[in-house]
């Protein structure tokens, strides 16, 4: 009826595609200084992302002042302390990894035996867990295979 606004449609129809003599779709026409010019603003908004959230919420460096307000920088100087803890615990741990050589002979017993009763018993070899290779002294003096159980 003339006057009257045609309905909405029910369903998604194509409006509007650009296609080519051979019917395959177009995209957007870009030029070498339309991709040049979104280069430099997706590059322009990356470096702000990086200033004014990355930098203050992982290393507590906020050159904006605008990380302090939403406390960001609160976060990343934890971050950092957290860190610099973990590696002085990591450190602290390494050089107090000794393990005493009447441990480890004992073990190596341990895992003889249980090679003993698995060759009685018929249990496969790689059905039994393999031994974690351990540092400490062999029959001959200070252990070089790193698996005392062979007695190097």
């Amino acid at each position: 009826m003339p006057g009257h606004a045609q309905p909405a449609p029910l369903r998604a129809e194509q409006r509007f595609t650009r296609t080519d003599n051979a019917g395959h779709i177009r995209g957007v026409e870009a030029s070498p200084q339309g991709l040049l010019r979104s280069t430099v603003k997706a590059g322009g908004i990356a470096a702000v992302l990086l200033v004014v959230f990355y930098l203050p919420s992982e290393y507590g460096t906020d050159l904006t002042g605008l990380g302090g307000v939403l406390g960001l920088t609160e976060m990343g100087e934890i971050k950092q302390q957290l860190y610099a803890e973990d590696a002085a615990d990591a450190a602290a741990l390494a050089n107090t990894m000794v393990i005493p050589a009447e441990l480890t002979g004992r073990l190596d017993r341990m895992d003889r035996q249980i090679a003993a009763i698995a060759a009685v018993v018929g249990a496969d070899a790689l059905a039994a867990p393999a031994a974690a290779p351990r540092s400490g002294t062999c029959r001959s003096g200070p252990c070089t295979c790193g698996n005392c159980s062979t007695g190097c």
